[in-house]
């Protein structure tokens, strides 16, 4: 049953790409793909390993040689979609408002990637990044690009660092580079586990 149901999701999804003089994919074949590509491994067990409640602790540089901003927040993350996804709950604060953030991060095993997403409430637009890992996840390397930053109007490269020290702690580094500048660090967050 679960198969069968796999089967017809890729064949609604992949429907429009066959439309015409295209041959029928064959089932058993979408079969395998659909499943190959719900199949979680390493990379997912490792990032499982960050589910939890977090305390955090923020600096953000505005500018080059501007003084940092400093704050404190909370955050959840919790494994979903049968532990191919993990949702971060942030709550926290902005220059002075109150703001909360919300991420998924996952592993694409298809295009053999690590995947972010990150919205918060200072913005409606959606941030993507991919990244890779060379050493089994403990440090995973991530680039992304706003075309249109809200503070230059332009588009935005970001290189964000996550590095894991323990089990307890691991930090978010994220570095900025409006087109045709060079590159800033932009934010350091800390994450420190809470005590039960």
């Amino acid at each position: 049953m679960k198969a069968s149901t796999l089967t017809i999701a890729l064949l609604i999804i992949c429907a429009p790409a066959f439309a015409g003089d295209a041959p029928a994919p064959d089932p058993k074949a979408m079969q395998e793909a659909m499943q190959k590509m719900g199949t979680i491994g390493a990379e997912h067990a490792a990032m499982a390993k960050d589910i939890g409640e977090w305390e955090t602790q923020e600096t953000m540089w505005m500018a080059p040689g501007a003084p940092p901003m400093t704050s404190k927040g909370s955050s959840t993350i919790a494994s979903t979609l049968d532990g191919k996804w993990f949702r971060q709950d942030y709550r926290g604060e902005m220059m002075g408002q109150p703001f909360t953030g919300l991420g998924l991060n996952g592993y694409d095993t298809l295009q053999k990637k690590y995947v972010s997403v990150w919205t918060d409430s200072f913005s409606t637009g959606l941030c993507t990044m991919t990244g890779t890992s060379e050493d089994g996840g403990k440090t995973v390397s991530y680039t992304g690009r706003l075309e249109h930053c809200p503070m230059t109007g332009g588009p935005l490269d970001m290189r964000s660092i996550i590095t894991h020290e323990s089990a307890d702690r691991f930090t978010m580094t994220m570095f900025h580079a409006p087109e045709g500048q060079p590159e800033v660090k932009a934010m350091e967050m800390i994450y420190t586990r809470k005590k039960k």
